[in-house]
């Protein structure tokens, strides 16, 4: 009998994974790592201790700014001290020495005129003060 001619012959099959999705998630996951590990390395850390209720306070309230008054008389009190203009340098001079940091902060009258509230602005930067504000009133917020 002739040889059966319309069957193929008979091939071993392989089982073979495709390993372009698993190549394609190792990169994917690099990409990730490569991105975030710096971020991770130059991130801040953030203090999430609570503050502590002692009764302590703080050095930053300790330092309270010292309000210089300038009434519409032209009289400058400081703490309830009347001090004169050409002593003022001298005054602050003083409280600088027993005062880690000085702020000044000037309350002065709107009828006084402005060179005067410049004088005493003057006399603050000559005692070295740290910081010299002014103290101004907010306006009424009134329809008209």
């Amino acid at each position: 009998m002739p040889p059966n001619t319309s069957r193929r012959p008979f091939k071993k099959s392989t089982a073979t994974i495709d390993m372009t999705p698993l190549m394609d998630l190792t990169f994917m996951l690099l990409i990730i790592f490569v991105i975030t590990v710096p971020a991770l390395e130059y991130s801040t850390e953030v203090d999430t201790n609570p503050p502590k209720l002692d009764g302590e306070v703080s050095t930053e309230e300790a330092v309270k700014p010292l309000v210089i008054q300038f009434d519409k008389n032209g009289v400058i009190t400081i703490d309830g001290n009347i001090v004169a203009l050409h002593d003022l340098t001298n005054y602050l001079n003083n409280m600088r020495q027993s005062r880690e940091k000085l702020t000044v902060m000037i309350r002065a009258d709107g009828s006084r005129p402005y060179s005067e509230v410049i004088d005493i602005l003057r006399a603050a930067r000559h005692a070295n003060v740290d910081s010299a504000s002014l103290i101004t009133q907010a306006e009424d917020q009134q329809l008209r």
